[in-house]
């Protein structure tokens, strides 16, 4: 999905936002009406979410992952919209391949994701690897939400990759 402006940004926020608003109205139904283990069930493997963006059935625990992570492309886009406002951005949302931003024009990628914390998995070193390696001349960015993290926790890897920019997103939520 190209994108070349802050509304654009702000519209696909707003549709995560009623999203979301409609699966907690869904769970809020079935936790009135289903027994404890029947509910954690349904919302462990069954349609109970809508996709954050699509607004079609899906697992309550994919949409969560999802959301988060698009919140956090969303707000990488706009950054990168404020610092190079004539550029348009390819976002990529949800488990696609590829770079989560990317400029039309090729010269700026970035990778986004939300986490509890950001080495569980080796997940920031994974993203670093991958700009590091195929996006040799572009301008590199990593937009992340870690709850439970520092900077000061992360810097030895900030400091092992001084080509890419790194934002922690502070807050999600509007």
């Amino acid at each position: 999905m190209v994108i070349r402006t802050v509304e654009e940004i702000e519209n696909l926020r707003e549709t995560i936002l009623i999203n979301a608003q409609k699966t907690v109205g869904q769970l809020s139904m079935k936790i009135a009406s289903l027994p404890v283990m029947s509910f954690l069930a349904e919302v462990k493997f069954d349609g109970v979410g809508i996709d954050p963006l699509k607004g079609t059935e899906l697992n309550f625990i994919e949409q969560l992952n999802q959301m988060f992570s698009d919140l956090v492309v969303l707000k990488g886009s706009n950054h990168l919209l404020s610092i190079y406002p004539d550029k348009s951005l390819n976002l990529s949302f949800g488990p696609a391949s590829g770079f989560d931003i990317e400029s039309v024009d090729g010269e700026i990628v970035a990778e986004c994701f939300a986490v509890t914390t950001a080495t569980s998995n080796r997940k920031l070193e994974k993203d670093c690897s991958k700009l590091m390696s195929k996006a040799y001349d572009k301008q590199k960015y990593i937009y992340f939400y870690s709850r439970n993290d520092s900077d000061e926790k992360l810097r030895w890897i900030f400091d092992k990759y001084p080509e890419i920019i790194f934002t922690r997103i502070e807050e999600l939520a509007p």
